[in-house]
């Protein structure tokens, strides 16, 4: 999670958030997503950060999040949750 700029000791002076995004830019990167993460309020809201998670995490999953619009997205990832 620590951009090879950076000096090595970052990690351990960001804040819970911050690693927090990080790691979920990290999934939406590593899956060819385009958006950035910049906080995980309003940014997380949709669902599209969470089902980059998902498809690290349970990659068997028949869901593809990212066709869906942002209110269909959200509702599928949380129904994906639950299963």
């Amino acid at each position: 999670l620590k951009k090879s700029d950076e000096p090595d000791d970052i990690m351990s002076k960001l804040g819970y958030e911050d690693i927090l995004i990080r790691w979920v830019n990290y999934h939406i990167k590593r899956h060819g997503g385009e958006r950035v993460i910049k906080n995980v309020g309003t940014d997380m809201a949709d669902g599209y950060g969470y089902g980059h998670i998902l498809k690290s995490v349970a990659p068997s999953l028949p869901a593809n999040y990212f066709d869906l619009d942002q209110d269909n997205r959200a509702i599928q990832v949380i129904e994906t949750c639950k299963k």
